[in-house]
């Protein structure tokens, strides 16, 4: 489905993971190049992962990640078992503050009852600042469990 669909998404979640069953496929190089190209120049991919302690892939998907999107940022989602990952398809050099006025604004105009830049404010990170080991995810062989 998203390989026949280049270009024309401004956002794409993916949240299809649980503690015992991430879906392997949706985790690979190969799908997130999908993703890429499914997104417009401007768009963002959200990944909604379980955090280490819970995911024995976390850190090969955050390398994986890495390895396929221009530039990616966490959040810790306090008091909750998930991070959220930010993907772009091309480097904007966003700082946690230009997150957090971005996710605020969206709060607002959306009405929602919280806000979200607080949460980005309290739990930004860069991605490539906590790439811990691991491979990069493919296609290939599924790396053993720990």
């Amino acid at each position: 489905f998203i390989e026949d669909r280049p270009g024309i998404y401004d956002l794409i979640f993916l949240d299809a993971f649980g503690t015992d069953s991430t879906p392997y496929h949706l985790t690979t190089r190969e799908f997130f190049l999908a993703v890429k190209k499914a997104l417009t120049s401007r768009g963002v991919a959200l990944g909604n992962i379980w955090k280490r302690s819970y995911n024995t892939l976390y850190d090969p998907m955050i390398r994986t990640y890495l390895n396929v999107f221009d530039e990616v940022h966490i959040v810790d989602v306090r008091e909750a078992a998930n991070n959220i990952l930010i993907a772009l398809p091309q480097r904007l050099k966003l700082t946690r503050e230009d997150f957090a006025a971005r996710a605020r604004r969206v709060s607002q105009s959306k009405g929602f009852r919280f806000d979200m830049g607080a949460i980005v404010e309290a739990g930004y990170r860069r991605a490539d600042k906590e790439a811990g080991s691991g491979p990069v995810l493919t296609d290939g062989e599924q790396p053993k469990s720990r």
